[in-house]
């Protein structure tokens, strides 16, 4: 099965810059019309003018942690295109310390950007695409939210979350609405800077935010639900049911790395 995407209307969280800003080019050339969401006006018009060389687009500012945003963005979308065919939840931040060092408003933050973030827009769209009685939702979540490492403790619960959500939702929204998760390893972008801390002898190859792009509208057209990228490294962490501890001890190996 390969779907066409021309002529949906697809909105990005978190599509000022990054994976999100790659995602919503690679959607445009689609024949995709997108509505654009993020924190950073300029950087908005950045990835607007991008995106607008291959299809129409809308930028809408505001904080996916709020869950007003996201009735608003589903509103302005209606609006302007007359329905939402595609969402993907993008949206998320990373912080690097030790949990003791972790301030409870920071992970709060986490789980209220990265986790509740993607609950607030689906619930937005959830109607819409029931009245249509199709759509497809994308959760972009990451490799931690497979297996925990050090210092990643609030980020990976987040996305732990995301996961799960992603898995149940799967199975509750069939037939209509598809859903799909995508699980990135490190990406080569500024998200690896947070409060200071730079991740800088990471143990892996970064990939680049077009190839997680690349993954996720083929998730859309041949209605995969999950996907690792790279794939590779999906296959070791799920080795980690089969060999947990020998999984534990190649972590705490890598982990002195860095």
């Amino acid at each position: 099965m390969n779907v066409s995407l021309k002529n949906n209307v697809a909105i990005v969280t978190g599509a000022s810059r990054g994976i999100g800003r790659a995602i919503a080019i690679a959607l445009a050339k689609e024949g995709c019309k997108t509505v654009l969401v993020g924190r950073n006006k300029r950087k908005l018009q950045e990835t607007q003018k991008g995106v607008e060389k291959y299809s129409d687009a809308i930028i809408s500012i505001g904080d996916v942690s709020n869950a007003h945003t996201a009735k608003e963005v589903v509103a302005g979308a209606l609006k302007k295109f007359g329905r939402v065919d595609t969402l993907v939840n993008n949206a998320g931040f990373g912080i690097y310390k030790d949990f003791e060092d972790c301030s409870l408003e920071e992970i709060e933050s986490l789980i209220k950007t990265n986790f509740l973030g993607t609950v607030y827009f689906i619930k937005a769209v959830l109607p819409v695409m029931k009245k249509q009685k199709s759509g497809s939702i994308i959760n972009i979540a990451s490799l931690a939210g497979m297996a925990g490492t050090p210092s990643h403790a609030g980020y990976a619960a987040s996305k732990f979350a995301v996961l799960g959500l992603s898995e149940s939702l799967y199975f509750e929204f069939k037939p209509d609405i598809f859903i799909g998760v995508i699980c990135p390893g490190p990406i080569d972008t500024e998200f690896f800077m947070n409060k200071g801390y730079e991740i800088r002898n990471f143990p892996v190859k970064k990939i680049s935010p077009e190839k997680v792009a690349v993954e996720t509208v083929i998730s859309l057209k041949r209605k995969r639900f999950f996907v690792a990228v790279p794939k590779w490294q999906g296959h070791i962490l799920a080795l980690k049911s089969v060999l947990p501890g020998m999984y534990r001890k190649g972590i705490e190996k890598v982990a002195k790395r860095f």
